[in-house]
Parts: C-alpha cells; sequence; structure tokens
C-alpha cells in the first residue's frame, strides 16, 4: 500500500487513499487508525502540486485522513464508529473540551476536501466524496452535542438559545476553558454553515454519491 500511496499517477494514490479510507470506516475497528496514528509518515504521500490534476484534492483528502488518525492518537477514540452520544454526558474534568476540539479539528479538515469542484463526473472522486459526506453527518452530529454540553445544558432548546447558554454556563468555568468554550462555540457557528454548504453539493450527486 505504502507503494501505491507513493506512485506519481495520481488515480493509483488516489485509490489507496480511498482503500485506507475503508479500512478505517469498515475493517477490524481501531485497527488501520492505530497504525497510523503511531506515525503519520506511514501515509505519506507523493508530492502533488495544485497545478497537477487532482493535485489539492489528493492532498486535502490525505490531511483529512492523518487528522484522523490524530484524534485517535489523541482521544483513544475514532469518532465516526464510536463518538456518537459520548458527548451528550462528558465533563470538563474528564476531557469534553479536549474532545470536542478533536471533533471540530477532524470536521475542519473534511470540509478542506472540495473533490467536485473540477470534475464531478470522475468515479474516483465520487467515491471519496462519498465516504466524506457519510463520516461528515456522523461528525457534525457529535459536534452539535458536545457544542450543547460545553455550553452547559443537554437541552432541547433551539440552537437560537445557545448564546444565552454561554452566558449563563461561562463564568462558572476557569478562564482558561471559559476562553476554549467560546473559541468551540464561535468554531461551531463557523462550521455549521460551511457543513450547510457541503452537504448541499452531496444533495446536488446524490443520485452518484
Amino acid at each position: 500500500m505504502q507503494n501505491r500511496l507513493r506512485d506519481s499517477t495520481w488515480t493509483i494514490v488516489f485509490k489507496a487513499l480511498i482503500i485506507v479510507h475503508l479500512m478505517i470506516r469498515e475493517g477490524e475497528p481501531n485497527v488501520t487508525l492505530k497504525y497510523l496514528a503511531d506515525s503519520s509518515s506511514k501515509l505519506a504521500i507523493s508530492g502533488f502540486s495544485d497545478v497537477q490534476a487532482q493535485g489539492t484534492n489528493i492532498r486535502h483528502y490525505h490531511n483529512y485522513l492523518i487528522a484522523r488518525a490524530r484524534a485517535f492518537r489523541d482521544t483513544k477514540i475514532d469518532w465516526v464508529r464510536e463518538g456518537q452520544g459520548r458527548l451528550k454526558k462528558q465533563t470538563i474534568d474528564k476531557g469534553l473540551l479536549r474532545e470536542t476540539e478533536a471533533v471540530q479539528h477532524q470536521i475542519s479538515a473534511l470540509l478542506k476536501c472540495d473533490l467536485l469542484s473540477n470534475d464531478p463526473e470522475n468515479e474516483i472522486t465520487l467515491t471519496a466524496f462519498r465516504l466524506l459526506t457519510m463520516d461528515l453527518l456522523v461528525l457534525f452530529g457529535i459536534m452539535n452535542e458536545g457544542t450543547i454540553n460545553v455550553l452547559g445544558k443537554i437541552s432541547k432548546k433551539p440552537l437560537c438559545f445557545l448564546p444565552l447558554m454561554l452566558t449563563e454556563h461561562y463564568f462558572e468555568m476557569s478562564k482558561y476553558d471559559a476562553d476554549r468554550a467560546l473559541k468551540i462555540y464561535k468554531t461551531f457557528s463557523m462550521q455549521t454553515d460551511h457543513v450547510v454548504q457541503f452537504l448541499s453539493v452531496a444533495r446536488q450527486h446524490e443520485n452518484a454519491t
């Protein structure tokens, strides 16, 4: 697999990354992520520039898979396969802020994978985009749970009440944690807009993806 990742042909490298992604998603739980978490160099790819065919897509897709591995290294959790519901009841002293940030970092890397902007009919990019979309739906739900919990309530209130919730609980935290909580909320707000845009593209290609 490493030889294929270092190949100079973009189709071979892209397909190899898709296989790695499938191993993470559907293979033996945690095995692939644990292997990659030990050293990101194990997923090293050939250098692709933006002017090369699919160069940007390959780099962004590679970076997302690295982000998945680093999140596993830091939290020992495969968030796509094991993270649902975890952040609902997690506490700050047991890592709620750190784990919510880990989810947001993965989403940030995923949202850079604008794979269909140049060649929306390519079967390779469509396959990768489909896998990314499935990951995003799970990660965004987890981030939503974590953000609400960070703000101090597991609540059924609409998201428009989140700023009020932040005000109520902001001063109950240490200054350091309060600053992190505020950053998490701001990131959540920003990422929500980008997630909506990403999923709108997915809907446009739902017959293909």
